[in-house]
């Protein structure tokens, strides 16, 4: 049985700038990812974004408590849409902030609350 599916679409682009073109993050828009690709790829394009950096609560797999620490930081932003740049725990959390998480992850990850999208 399978209780949690989320599927995101990929794009490919040459270069951060083709991509920051293509998709024009701004203000309005939630960026999550790593320090180590923010700064020498983001940062010097002056891409006007809420930030998370995944490091700043934990390394590997990302854990319930991980996520609900990150959900309860992305609450004091407005954001429209979510960008992730990363790998697989950056792709993984991201998944997971799209959705209503009103109760935090665990009724998710326990099939308790069905999965319902909150952001592009």
């Amino acid at each position: 049985m399978q209780l949690l599916r989320l599927v995101p679409t990929v794009f490919y682009f040459d270069t951060v700038k083709q991509f920051q073109e293509e998709f024009k993050i701004g203000h309005s828009d939630l960026v999550v990812t790593n320090r180590y690709l923010y700064e020498p790829l983001l940062e010097p394009l002056g891409v006007n974004a809420n930030y998370i950096f995944q490091e700043e609560f934990g390394d590997g797999e990302p854990s319930d408590e991980m996520i609900d620490q990150i959900k309860e930081k992305t609450s004091k932003y407005y954001y429209n849409r979510i960008f992730a740049l990363g790998g697989g725990t950056i792709l993984d959390i991201s998944k997971i902030l799209a959705l209503d998480m009103a109760d935090g992850s665990t009724p998710l990850f326990d099939g308790e609350k069905e999965p319902v999208k909150r952001n592009s």
